[in-house]
């Protein structure tokens, strides 16, 4: 029941390269993890998102409380986006791990992880508490 609980009680963090200092909004974040354009004069247009895969308690929570969809729903809008060539899906790494690394690499990719698994070489834009916690 606890190793359940510790996957679907996580809270998620949006974090980026620490040398990058954009301030993003909400919205900005929710935008260029769906391949919208934004203004050519917002920062956000130069940040490179990184997802982990469907069926990753992250990546569901995160599609769930930044994004506002469901899996399917993502599904079916990167689907519709790639056959009509208007944008193409986030780069995509299996674990929370790689994504911490490409992260330390890359000063303007942005993604999300289990809070968890901060630490210092990141920096935190968001956090995310699961809206199922333990009673």
């Amino acid at each position: 029941m606890s190793m359940l609980c510790s996957l679907a009680c996580a809270d998620i963090a949006v974090v980026t390269n620490l040398d990058n200092d954009i301030e993003l909004s909400l919205e900005e974040i929710r935008l260029r993890f769906l391949g919208k354009h934004l203004n050519k004069g917002s920062a956000a247009t130069q940040i490179k998102p990184v997802n982990l895969p469907f069926g990753h308690p992250s990546r569901s929570l995160f599609d769930r409380q930044a994004l506002d969809k469901s899996e399917a729903n993502i599904r079916t809008y990167w689907a519709r986006m790639i056959f009509t060539s208007r944008a193409r899906p986030p780069i995509e790494f299996e674990a929370e791990a790689q994504v911490l690394q490409y992260i330390q690499q890359h000063p303007k990719a942005v993604g999300y992880i289990d809070t968890k698994s901060i630490d210092d070489s990141v920096k935190v834009l968001y956090t995310f508490p699961s809206r199922q916690k333990a009673k």
